[in-house]
């Protein structure tokens, strides 16, 4: 079974991310997705607006339909490695796949803990999120590849610009936002009164 690993923060999931998903679970062609909502990241400060119940419950309302939503990294106390996280699901199949941001892939030897046995464990799939970077990740993939040994399959794909980060500042200013959320998402925030 090819099984593919999506984590993120989602704090809110956006269309961007739900755009994301759907090239993740296609290009490699994966029999199953997992989406593990982020506990604690550790590459990043992260402060909590809301709770992770909420933001698990939002992954639920945005990628629900497409794969199984866990709250692995949430149980997990402590700081989320995503090299734990990989080696929960890796006995469960016979390939592995993560996805990784294309910032995220360029920064992978600064900012990720063990990640010469994360590279060595699964397939890493990367999606030009500006379209423009391309040439850079084509580049730093094939020196990953050659230095790690890595298997990098990388894609480009529409971009879609904006973060969650806008779409909080947006909800606080009471601007409208819903157009960059899954409706079910948009819904869960409002009856929530999230972000405000």
């Amino acid at each position: 079974m090819k099984l593919g690993i999506f984590g993120g923060t989602f704090d809110p999931p956006h269309i961007g991310h739900r755009k994301a998903l759907e090239n993740f679970i296609s290009y490699p062609v994966l029999d199953k997705c997992v989406v593990t909502v982020t506990g604690t990241p550790p590459h990043k400060s992260f402060l909590r607006v809301v709770s992770d119940e909420d933001r698990l419950e939002m992954a639920r309302c945005a990628f629900g339909d497409l794969a199984q939503i866990s709250d692995l990294e949430i149980r997990r106390k402590g700081k989320s490695y995503t090299i734990d996280t990989l080696e929960s699901f890796i006995k469960k199949c016979d390939e592995l796949y993560l996805y990784m941001g294309s910032d995220m892939i360029l920064n992978v030897e600064k900012v990720w803990y063990r990640f010469e046995d994360i590279l060595k464990m699964c397939t890493v799939v990367v999606l030009s999120r500006t379209g423009d970077d391309f040439g850079c990740l084509t580049e730093h993939s094939h020196y990953l590849e050659a230095r790690y040994g890595a298997k990098i399959l990388l894609y480009k794909s529409e971009p879609f610009v904006v973060s969650s980060t806008q779409i909080r500042q947006m909800i606080k200013a009471d601007e409208p936002y819903e157009q960059f959320l899954p409706d079910a998402v948009a819904d869960y925030i409002k009856k929530k009164g999230l972000y405000k």
